[in-house]
């Protein structure tokens, strides 16, 4: 009898296996998984720009007593940002704010013989401004340029 139910089990085992079908593995989206994707760009509301570099203003013969001395210059630039024009890029205001220094010799009045004493020029450049910044190509095309002005 053991022999006969083993034989039997074998055998409902076999029909049990053969009668199976194959299964297929179930494809999950991403958006099943984690949900819909979302934006994950952060507003544009203001912008900081910091500067240093050579600073010459357009005075005429004024500045040659401090030959061709062209600063530092350090500035600041602060901008809002008031709206974004489709397809361009962002609209703002802003101001600037700068420090420039010069040195030069010293000349007598009315002369061009100089003395030994030092003449110093500090300017300090405050300026209003429009301000575009024209991403369209960064944003749209994924080319990392942006123009601004």
């Amino acid at each position: 009898m053991t022999r006969f139910h083993s034989l039997l089990a074998t055998a409902l085992l076999g029909a049990c296996l053969l009668s199976t079908s194959g299964a297929a593995a179930q494809g999950v989206s991403e958006e099943e998984l984690y949900g819909e994707r979302r934006s994950v760009e952060s507003p544009e509301r203001f912008a900081l720009e910091l500067r240093i570099g050579a600073y010459t203003p357009d005075v005429g013969n004024a500045f040659s007593i401090f030959n061709g001395d062209i600063g530092p210059w350090i500035g600041a630039e602060f901008d809002v940002m008031i709206a974004r024009i489709p397809y361009v890029g962002l609209f703002g205001v802003g101001a600037a704010f700068g420090w420039v220094h010069y040195t030069g010799s010293a000349f007598l009045a009315g002369s061009s013989t100089s003395v030994t004493e030092e003449t110093t020029l500090t300017l300090f450049p405050l300026s209003a401004l429009a301000v575009l910044r024209v991403d369209v190509l960064a944003r749209e095309l994924r080319i990392p340029f942006l123009f601004t002005g």
